[in-house]
This record gives structure tokens, C-alpha cells and sequence, in this order.
């Protein structure tokens, strides 16, 4: 989500800096939700 980058056009996608906790987990959460979406699609193709 954030590291200290040696240039600032790196933080790109983050521009005010490190997410607060609730932040990180918000992003945490979504992240689990699109991994387990993907995989029950990938396990239903392998079913074919």
C-alpha cells in the first residue's frame, strides 16, 4: 500500500501518504473480497 519511495512520482496512487489503520484495513477487506471472488471463478473452470 505505502513505502517511502526514492522519487515522488512513485507514491502515485497513494499522493497524502500513509493510510490510517481503518484505511489499511478497508483496503485489506476489498482485497480479500476480489481474491476470493477470483478464486471460486477459477475453481468452478476447473470444474468443466
Amino acid at each position: 500500500m505505502y513505502i517511502t519511495s526514492r522519487y515522488p512520482i512513485e507514491l502515485g496512487l497513494l499522493p497524502d501518504g500513509k493510510p490510517s489503520l481503518e484505511e489499511a484495513k478497508e483496503f485489506y477487506d476489498f482485497a480479500q473480497k476480489i481474491y476470493e471472488q477470483v478464486k471460486n471463478i477459477l475453481e468452478r473452470n476447473d470444474n468443466i
